[in-house]
């Protein structure tokens, strides 16, 4: 299915850090390396449950998808993003990036057999809502 057309909006301020202040080498060096533990053992949960579509939440730099890829695990993956210069990353890369706010996800329900979401909803000013869009789009589970 395709991504419903949202319509764009500027980053929030407490977010705009993301953008104007860490490059994409150095968000390398801080989030980017796929093996770490947690990382693993979400993947591994992912491979048992025999998930088929997963969508990667403020995918960041999308390491994510790249531990799936060294595991050989063939998966639907899409990622979500709001940072431009992120966005701009992961589509030169050639993958399935949309632009959306966790709040207000352009996708329909359970369109995804799971969500990830890591190291974003700490960053939002309410949390509630970017759960409930997660679930709302999910069919089995959030992770």
């Amino acid at each position: 299915m395709k991504a419903k057309k949202m319509k764009k909006k500027s980053i929030p301020r407490h977010l705009s850090y993301w953008e104007e202040g860490v490059d994409v080498e150095t968000f390398k060096k801080w989030c980017g390396d796929h093996n770490v533990p947690f990382k693993k053992e979400c993947r591994d949960h992912v491979r048992k449950q025999q998930y088929k579509s997963l969508l990667d939440v403020g995918a960041g730099l999308f390491s994510e998808y790249f531990g799936f890829k060294e595991d050989n695990y063939k998966l639907d993956y899409t990622a979500t993003e709001i940072t431009p210069q992120y966005i701009k990353y992961g589509k030169d890369l050639g993958l399935k990036v949309v632009e959306a706010d966790c709040n207000e996800m352009p996708f329909d329900d359970n369109q995804f057999d799971c969500c990830y979401c890591f190291n974003v909803l700490n960053h939002n000013l309410c949390y509630k809502q970017s759960i409930k869009e997660m679930l709302r789009v999910s069919k089995k589970e959030v992770i």
